[in-house]
């Protein structure tokens, strides 16, 4: 079975689920309250999003140390603690100069010190969870939630998902913001609609 077939099987189970797009520069969190469907079949859009930013005078594992303390209090805040936590863990894109090039930097094992850390944290002790209960910890990599998909393209589906599911609305902006956008996009794949 596919991680996302998986990861939807336990969601449509019950509880909610939040989607995590790690960063340090930026993590994006989207909360999904109503499990896989809603009472008339279609996606449930995120009922609530955040982008957590560590603060710039940090460096380091200290500035990490801050996006995950700002999480747990994001995460604190929750109306309902998530049964299903998804967080992307990067990985290397073959033959992509940026992604060589932030993998020579560290960049790359940056971000998947800090998706280890947050899953690590929120696995032993629910992170600040309403009910201090750890939900399912899932990884996914960018390949399988997106394949190569840029920015504005997962930006133009949430945009068509939106249009198709809720006619008439207007997204909401914070859907479409830098690190927001792929936690969204990354809900909407686990449940088969982007």
């Amino acid at each position: 079975m596919k991680t996302l077939d998986a990861i939807r099987e336990v969601w449509a189970a019950g509880g909610p689920l939040v989607t995590c797009d790690p960063g340090v520069q930026g993590t994006g969190l989207a909360y999904w309250r109503y499990g896989a469907f809603s009472r008339n079949g279609f996606p449930v859009f995120p009922e609530l999003t955040g982008c957590i930013r560590g603060r710039r005078n940090l460096k380091g594992r200290d500035r990490v140390a801050d996006v995950i303390s700002r999480a747990g209090l994001w995460l604190a805040n929750l109306p309902a603690a998530p049964a299903v936590f998804v967080v992307e863990l990067p990985g290397l894109w073959e033959g992509n100069a940026v992604s060589h090039a932030a993998a020579v930097k560290g960049d790359t094992f940056g971000l998947a010190y800090l998706a280890g850390r947050l899953a690590g944290e929120v696995a032993a002790c629910g992170l600040g969870l309403p009910s201090r209960h750890a939900p399912d910890i899932w990884t996914v990599s960018p390949q399988e939630w997106k394949g190569q998909l840029p920015k504005a393209t997962v930006d133009r589906r949430i945009v068509a998902a939106w249009a198709k599911h809720a006619p008439g609305c207007v997204v909401p902006p914070e859907f479409l913001q830098d690190h927001v956008s792929d936690a969204v996009g990354m809900g909407l794949s686990v449940g088969g609609w982007l």
